[in-house]
């Protein structure tokens, strides 16, 4: 059983955080007030992973994460906070601390447990280059083979989107459109983009190409085979 160690101070985040990693049945979650209590308790015993609660990411923390990974080289570390800039999240890519990445809690709390598995096997894992936004939005799946299908789109960001149904019917790396119809009623969007992944459970995700106005998509289309 994996022993995940959790540092932060009280608050609505840190709770939902133990919450997650305590309903999967291979954790034990140990708490933790400060940094000085997870050293003590390492000095004794063992902790497969450590997450940090923050509200704020700043420099220091990039400086943080890498101490620990230095003093700590068995030990995974993920940061989960509240607010993050860009240019923050873009510096902390740019150093790979070893055994170390960083979720936003307001995008990205429902990857916390499968990220935490990955790092503790000692896989990689890349920190997402956007952020994902829940929406619940309709959509047409067109593929060259197939017939459109109806589609559900569960989130999205700046680089891709994942959806609901039609997974049958497409495989990886192949260019699918989705048709998305405007908030107003008036006309639609035509995404057109390469299928990333496909679930066993019906979701599959998808990288964008780019994102059009349906009226110039039939032409794109046929150019990005």
């Amino acid at each position: 059983m994996n022993s995940i160690g959790v540092v932060g101070k009280p608050s609505r985040h840190r709770f939902k955080v133990i919450e997650k990693l305590e309903n999967t049945q291979s954790t034990r979650v140990r708490v933790f007030s400060s940094l000085e209590e997870v050293r003590y308790w390492l000095k004794r015993d063992r902790l497969s992973g450590l997450v940090l609660v923050e509200e704020f990411f700043e420099d220091s923390h990039i400086e943080l994460m890498d101490n620990i990974s230095h003093e700590f080289p068995h030990l995974v570390v993920l940061a989960l906070v509240s607010r993050v800039k860009q240019i923050q999240r873009q510096e902390f890519q740019r150093y790979q601390i070893p055994r170390c990445t960083l979720l936003d809690v307001n995008f990205e709390l429902k990857d916390l447990r499968g990220v935490v598995q990955r790092m503790i096997r000692g896989e990689q894992v890349a920190m997402r280059a956007h952020y994902r936004y829940l929406v619940s939005k309709r959509a047409q799946l067109i593929t060259r083979a197939g017939p459109t299908s109806r589609i559900h789109i569960v989130d999205i960001s700046a680089g891709g989107l994942q959806a609901r149904g039609g997974s049958q019917q497409i495989r990886i790396g192949e260019c699918i459109q989705i048709k998305v119809p405007k908030d107003d009623g008036k006309g639609s969007y035509m995404i057109i983009g390469r299928v990333a992944w496909v679930s066993h459970k019906g979701h599959f995700g998808v990288k964008f190409d780019q994102v059009l106005n349906k009226s110039d998509s039939s032409r794109v289309f046929m150019q990005s085979a």
